[in-house]
């Protein structure tokens, strides 16, 4: 217990600074803005650490200044700033070249059989199965339905 108290007594802003970017650093590295938050608070903390008159900077004030300025930016951060935990995106299917086939036209390249065989959109090649289960022939236009994983999922036109 003395060691911790020890510890607690010893900390000066560069320590709540090193906090902070760590936490920054790591919020970097997997996204969630969680640790944002947490590691803003560490910041402002050594914000009050240096500008604090002298009786109010032990390690009790510290640690109930972070501990406020987390709750408040945790608050802050779900409600007035949870419109950046979404994506903002006028390319919403970018990666998901699948999905982003739905509602196309192609024709069947091989014909199908079980309600699986291959269509051609554009310059490319798909596998593809019918929606209804029905076999197509080989020419056939189809428009794209559904996607599932890489498989397309299409109709007769």
């Amino acid at each position: 217990m003395d060691m911790m108290l020890e510890f607690l007594s010893s900390l000066e802003a560069w320590h709540w600074i090193a906090f902070g970017l760590v936490l920054i650093g790591i919020e970097i590295a997997i996204g969630t803005f969680d640790l944002l938050f947490i590691g803003l608070a560490a910041l402002a903390t050594a914000l009050f650490k240096v500008l604090a008159p002298a009786g109010y900077t032990g390690w009790e004030w510290q640690l109930g200044v972070f501990t406020i300025a987390s709750l408040v930016l945790i608050i802050l951060g779900r409600t007035v700033f949870a419109g950046m935990r979404r994506a903002n995106n006028d390319k919403p299917h970018l990666n998901q070249r699948t999905v982003a086939m739905i509602g196309k036209r192609g024709v069947v390249t091989t014909s199908f059989e079980a309600g699986s065989g291959r269509i051609r959109i554009g310059d490319t090649e798909w596998s593809a199965e019918t929606a209804d289960g029905h076999d197509l022939l080989k020419g056939v236009t189809v428009v794209v339905e559904a996607a599932e994983l890489t498989v397309l999922k299409v109709r007769k036109a």
